[in-house]
C-alpha cells in the first residue's frame, strides 16, 4: 500500500498530465478548424476546374479520352509525423496493404514517418518517403516532392497509374481510408462534376486551344488532389489526436478520483489512529492517577 507521501506525488503527477493532455486537445481543435476550412476552399477550387473539364468536354468528347497504358501502380499513402493519433496510422496502412493484396505490380510511396514504420512492420519497405507538414503554411513546400516524383515517375520508372489513399473526415469526429486514383484522372469524378447544373445561362467558350488547356486543367487537378490529401490527412490527423487526448483526459480525471479517495480515506485512517492513540494515553494516565488519590 502507497503511503500518504507517495498517493500525494501520484496526484500531482496525474494533474500535470491533465494539464498537457488538456492543451494538446485544445490545439488539436484549433488544427481541425483550419483544415476544415482549407477542405471547403479546395472544393470550391476543384469545381472551377471541373467547369474547365466540361467546357473541354462540350468542344470534344475525345479531349477527355484517357488511353489505359500499361505499367505499375504507385500507391501515395499518407499518414502522420507523429504519434499519440490513436489507431490512425495503423488503419491507412490496412486499406493500402488490402489494395495490394486485390493488385499486381504495385509500388508504395508513404507521406509521414509514422506510415513507414507501420509498412516495415508488415515487411513492405516505401520505395519513396516524402515529408509531412506540421502546420497550413507548410502544405506547398511539401507539395513539390511528390509532384516531382509523380512527373519522374510517369516518365521514366514504368509508372503509369498513381492512387492516393489518405483518410477522409466523415463528421467531426470520424474519419474513413479514401482510395482516389489520381493518374488517370477518376471516371466517377468527371461524371459527378458533368451531373452538377452549369452556373449561368450562358454556353461557355474557349479561349485557347483545347490540348493546352486540357494539359493545364490537368496539372491543376494532380495539384489540388495532393493539396486536399494533405489537408484531409492533417485534418483527421488531429481529429484523431483531439479524441484520443479526450479519452486520455477521462482515464486521468478517474484515476486522480480513485487516489483523491484513497489519499481521503489513508488520511482519515491515520487522524483516527493518532485521535485513539491520544484518548488511549490520556485513559491511561486518568488510570494511573487513580490510586495516588485513593
Amino acid at each position: 500500500m502507497d503511503s500518504l507521501e507517495q498517493i500525494r506525488h501520484r496526484l500531482t503527477i496525474a494533474s500535470d498530465l491533465s494539464s498537457v493532455v488538456r492543451t494538446m486537445k485544445t490545439l488539436a481543435a484549433i488544427n481541425v478548424t483550419q483544415y476544415e476550412k482549407l477542405v471547403a476552399t479546395l472544393a470550391d477550387y476543384e469545381r472551377v476546374i471541373a467547369a474547365g473539364f466540361r467546357v473541354l468536354a462540350n468542344h470534344d468528347q475525345r479531349i477527355l479520352r484517357q488511353d489505359s497504358e500499361e505499367g505499375d501502380l504507385a500507391l501515395i499513402v499518407f499518414g502522420s509525423n507523429q504519434g499519440l493519433c490513436g489507431n490512425f496510422n495503423r488503419h491507412i496502412t490496412s486499406s493500402a496493404l488490402e489494395l495490394l493484396d486485390r493488385k499486381r505490380h504495385v509500388k508504395i510511396a508513404a507521406v509521414g514517418r509514422r506510415v513507414v514504420e507501420q509498412l516495415g512492420r508488415a515487411d513492405h519497405d516505401a520505395f519513396a518517403v516524402f515529408s509531412l507538414p506540421s502546420s497550413l503554411e507548410g502544405i506547398h513546400a511539401c507539395l513539390r516532392q511528390p509532384l516531382c516524383a509523380i512527373d519522374s515517375w510517369l516518365t521514366d520508372s514504368g509508372i503509369s497509374k498513381v492512387t492516393l489513399v489518405y483518410h477522409h473526415m466523415i463528421d467531426h469526429a470520424r474519419y474513413e481510408p479514401v482510395v482516389m486514383p489520381l493518374v488517370p484522372m477518376s471516371l466517377e469524378w468527371l461524371a459527378h462534376s458533368e451531373a452538377e447544373p452549369w452556373a449561368t445561362n450562358q454556353l461557355p467558350t474557349l479561349f485557347q486551344e483545347p490540348a493546352a488547356l486540357r494539359s493545364h486543367l490537368v496539372q491543376q487537378y494532380i495539384y489540388v488532389s495532393l493539396f486536399r490529401a494533405f489537408g484531409e490527412t492533417l485534418r483527421s490527423e488531429n481529429a484523431a489526436r483531439m479524441a484520443a487526448m479526450q479519452h486520455a483526459e477521462k482515464n486521468i480525471d478517474e484515476k486522480q478520483h480513485q487516489l483523491s479517495l484513497e489519499y481521503h480515506r489513508q488520511r482519515q485512517e491515520a487522524i483516527t489512529c493518532e485521535l485513539i492513540d491520544v484518548v488511549a494515553g490520556a485513559e491511561m494516565l486518568k488510570s494511573d492517577n487513580l490510586p495516588r488519590n485513593l
